[in-house]
């Protein structure tokens, strides 16, 4: 509630204003639409040693014949020696580009000013500690561990603002974060990709936001202890993988007016406030000026009408003169009287 007290002129101006503020606000309905593309390179080269079953030395080896002595191990040639399940050295040249699409696509409704937000993700603990004394001006000894909540994955703020020509402005703020690894302590890092900007649509226009791209890197190498180290020729006696993940989020926004703002005519009209020349000036019409007439016109008093004034100003009469104070008004000196005569 809002309570004033003024003069009458004043009430009625800030009546008018707040007929013309309080309104109802218009609603608007955002059409998220948020794709998450996966793009994986592998690629893998190299010898790998290994049998057709699996990875490593896993020969046999067996005699020829059945059964024999000790003392005919001083005796065995070479045909009577079989190696059977040799390991085999396969080349592998492997290459995979592989793309995944994640849809999700929310409609938030919100009004004019107030934020519109969407998680995609997870919250996370993170471990904060602090230190309070054990006594009153003791040391500051005894740790008191808490945990904060972080939102991973993708956030999205959105905080719409109309206008008259069925324009809509959007306040969008986008955070894509990710744990990254482990810092001191086991402590979690976060990886984190975030935009802030403003875009004005029209009415069920589309706009696409992209380019928040990450990108990991691995690499692994398997070889032959002493040939894999070799400056040129080691990596063709060694096994390479090395894999590349890029990951980019595109999101696309489409604003639908719900409710407009409920304007009437006299809201859009302009009244001015405040006092000119002493006189009022609230909901008081401009003068329109009169048609002039032509000279000669006959008044009904028998005159002749007189031309419209010029646009110079009336000369203005001289300024009168500023009174000087009296002077004093010293009175005539008296004659001495006449000397008596004698007789």
């Amino acid at each position: 509630a809002i309570t004033i007290k003024d003069t009458a002129e004043r009430i009625t101006a800030a009546g008018r204003i707040i007929s013309a503020i309080d309104k109802a606000r218009p609603e608007v309905i955002i059409d998220v639409e948020l794709m998450e593309v996966d793009r994986t390179r592998l690629k893998e080269y190299g010898l790998q040693i290994a049998s057709p079953g699996g990875i490593g030395l896993d020969g046999q080896v067996g005699l020829g014949s059945d059964a024999f002595a000790l003392r005919d191990l001083r005796n065995l040639t070479q045909s009577q020696v079989v190696l059977t399940g040799l390991p085999g050295l396969y080349y592998r040249l492997l290459k995979t580009d592989t793309a995944t699409r994640v849809l999700a696509n929310p409609q938030l409704r919100t009004s004019e000013g107030i934020a519109a937000q969407a998680r995609f993700g997870e919250r996370v603990p993170v471990p904060v500690t602090t230190f309070s004394p054990i006594a009153a001006g003791g040391v500051q000894t005894q740790p008191i561990t808490s945990f904060n909540y972080e939102n991973i994955g993708v956030n999205i703020d959105i905080t719409p603002r109309t206008h008259h020509n069925d324009d809509v402005s959007l306040a969008v703020k986008i955070e894509v974060s990710n744990i990254s690894g482990t810092g001191f302590g086991d402590l979690p890092t976060f990886g984190n990709r975030s935009i802030n900007t403003v875009i004005r649509l029209k009415d069920g226009e589309t706009n696409m936001l992209a380019g928040l791209i990450r990108d990991d890197e691995r690499r692994v190498m398997n070889g032959i202890p002493g040939l894999s180290d070799l400056p040129i020729l080691g990596p063709l006696f060694a096994r390479n993988r090395r894999e590349t993940q890029e990951t980019d989020i595109v999101l696309t926004l489409t604003p639908r007016i719900v409710r407009v703002l409920d304007l009437k005519a006299e809201d859009l009209v302009p009244f001015r406030v405040g006092r000119d020349s002493g006189a009022p000036l609230i909901d008081i019409p401009l003068p329109s000026p009169l048609p002039p007439r032509p000279p000669g016109d006959a008044l009904p008093g028998g005159g002749i009408f007189a031309p419209p004034p010029s646009d110079t100003p009336p000369p203005t009469s001289p300024l009168l003169p500023i009174p000087q104070p009296a002077q004093p008004v010293k009175p005539p000196n008296p004659k001495p009287p006449p000397p008596p005569r004698g007789r």
